[in-house]
């Protein structure tokens, strides 16, 4: 089980990532520093995911110096 340190910083670390993924949604054209390493500037990809029950995009953020990446599934409100 991780310690309490452990658990604050995966959670600072995905509080990072999450503001990061709020900055490039409202301008997907922002330059936004890589949470994890701060190195470089986040890319972003977008892929069209269509099932039964709806249309969804999935975001990939990608650190080019890092390697490190998160992705985010959103749905697409119907009529778009």
């Amino acid at each position: 089980m991780p310690s309490n340190d452990a658990a604050g910083r995966s959670s600072a670390r995905r509080a990072a990532w999450l503001e990061a993924a709020k900055v490039l949604a409202a301008d997907p054209a922002a330059r936004v520093r890589c949470p994890n390493c701060q190195d470089d500037f986040l890319t972003i990809e977008d892929i069209a995911v269509e099932s039964p029950g709806g249309r969804y995009v999935e975001r990939i953020l990608r650190c080019p110096a890092c390697g490190t990446w998160e992705s985010i599934l959103r749905e697409v409100p119907k009529g778009r």
